[in-house]
């Protein structure tokens, strides 16, 4: 019955995962102001403005170009522990009865396939189940259900 037609919908977490680090694309040139003297304030006498227009900029407490590489976090859809194991979980029984399962995170979905599954389906409990004849199991799905709901499809 590998035709058939089997669904599980789950909903995964927007979860920190690390950091990354970003180029922006420019860089320091070393040199690029020696032409001009410091006067004893740090400031340029012949640029009183800096090269970003506003006064003290090329000062010595205050660096003139900003680094070209920053850090931020990384984010990642996460499943839930117990939904992840539900996932495994039907995909092994499926596979013990040659059937394929379709895994749908909602989560990842944009908001008008979100939306039409929702509408369609009906569903408000994660993880959720479904086969082609419009049977389903909802919430905490145990292998003696999987196997009775998928036996009968």
């Amino acid at each position: 019955m590998v035709g058939s037609n089997i669904r599980l919908y789950v909903k995964s977490v927007k979860t920190v995962t690390g950091q990354v680090e970003v180029n922006l694309g420019y860089e320091h040139v070393e040199g690029a102001y020696d032409h001009q003297i410091l006067d004893e304030s740090g400031g340029y006498p012949y640029a009183p403005y800096g090269p970003y227009g506003s006064p003290g900029v090329d000062s010595p407490d205050r660096p003139s170009h900003p680094p070209n590489v920053r850090t931020g976090p990384t984010e990642d859809y996460v499943l839930p522990d117990d939904q992840k194991e539900t996932v495994k979980m039907v995909r092994r029984v499926a596979f013990k009865l040659n059937l394929e399962v379709e895994v749908i995170d909602v989560a990842r979905e944009n908001a008008l396939r979100r939306e039409i599954h929702r509408a369609r389906e009906r569903i408000r409990v994660f993880p959720t189940l479904i086969v082609s004849s419009g049977e389903r199991i909802e919430g905490a799905i145990t292998e003696e259900q999987v196997e009775s709901l998928l036996s009968r499809s």
